[in-house]
């Protein structure tokens, strides 16, 4: 049904979105063990092991809250979206056609004057 699709496409773009933050959270990671360790090469081991363990602690909460927030936006949205378009946007990526971001159609609309306008001002020049 409808309903089942939109919400296939909701929790398949939410999937991917968690993914991305994992990844990016996996990196910051990395670069705070980097960080880490170069500190403890000029010996202020303890220090060091302190700061980088507060900054990743910090770090973390922050992109989950990024995280979430981004998840329930994109939800929001994703309710105004017509169902022909959600199915494309699941196979866009899918098969990577094109990187697209959800948008309402409000905004594609407003997108789209905006692009009219500048048209026609250039047009002008």
């Amino acid at each position: 049904s409808v309903d089942d699709v939109r919400r296939f496409a909701m929790n398949f773009h939410l999937n991917r979105q968690v993914e991305e933050f994992r990844k990016r959270n996996a990196q910051s990671a990395a670069l705070l063990g980097q960080i880490r360790e170069e500190k403890d090469a000029k010996g202020s081991r303890k220090k060091a092991d302190v700061k980088a363990g507060t900054n990743l602690t910090k770090v973390k909460k922050e992109n989950t809250k990024v995280e979430k927030k981004t998840a329930k936006n994109d939800a929001r949205r994703m309710r105004s979206v017509p169902i022909g378009r959600l199915i494309k946007m699941v196979l866009d990526v899918l098969f990577k056609v094109r990187k697209r971001t959800i948008e309402s159609d409000a905004q594609r609309k407003n997108g789209e004057r905006y692009r009219r306008m500048r048209r026609r001002a250039d047009d002008a020049k």
